[in-house]
């Protein structure tokens, strides 16, 4: 069978395809619909009009971690990296800055912050324990952990484009104060 793969980075000015001859797909198939391609354009609009340079190294991190990375853990790490693009810091307690804001962000409800803070919380330990020599997880758990992370960072990536003052902000570090300091 033929293999045919397009990676839709709002970032370059081209796509990027591949084709390969009696390749195993690992990623799954996307039938693009109307209401799919529509969203697309709208959110590749968006991009390109408000996108802040100062997110690239997380959205390309991001487009890895969907796109590239054959092992989970892989993708969970980029995926993380994402979330300390958009809110980190190299002053202070970082994973408690980084998960504060994503939590911040996600979710207006103080009851339910406090409990999606302490599962961001627990993903960016796994993730910290990870880079630095800890036991890995099991494969089905690495694939829950990176499936779960990319989800919140797509999700974080679309609430600072679509806030002017988030999109706005100079680096992660004065976003994290926005969000943090309500300013």
């Amino acid at each position: 069978t033929d293999i045919t793969r397009s990676i839709l980075n709002p970032l370059a000015v081209v796509v990027s395809s591949s084709w390969r001859r009696d390749a195993m797909n690992i990623y799954p198939e996307v039938q693009i619909d109307k209401g799919l391609a529509e969203n697309i354009t709208k959110w590749s609009k968006l991009i390109a009009e408000k996108f802040p340079n100062n997110l690239d190294l997380g959205m390309r991190r991001l487009l890895s971690a969907t796109t590239s990375r054959l092992d989970p853990l892989d993708g969970f790490v980029d995926a993380v990296i994402c979330w300390e693009n958009v809110f980190g810091t190299s002053e202070g307690e970082v994973s408690f800055r980084v998960c504060a804001s994503v939590a911040k962000v996600l979710e207006p409800d103080k009851i339910k912050r406090r409990e999606l803070f302490k599962i961001l919380k627990d993903h960016y330990d796994k993730r910290s324990k990870l880079i630095h020599g800890g036991g890995e997880p099991s494969v089905s758990e690495s694939y829950k952990m990176r499936d779960y992370c990319i989800k919140v960072a797509i999700q974080i990536l679309k609430k600072v484009i679509s806030d002017d003052n988030l999109a706005s902000a100079d680096s992660a570090s004065s976003r994290s104060k926005l969000i943090l300091l309500n300013l």
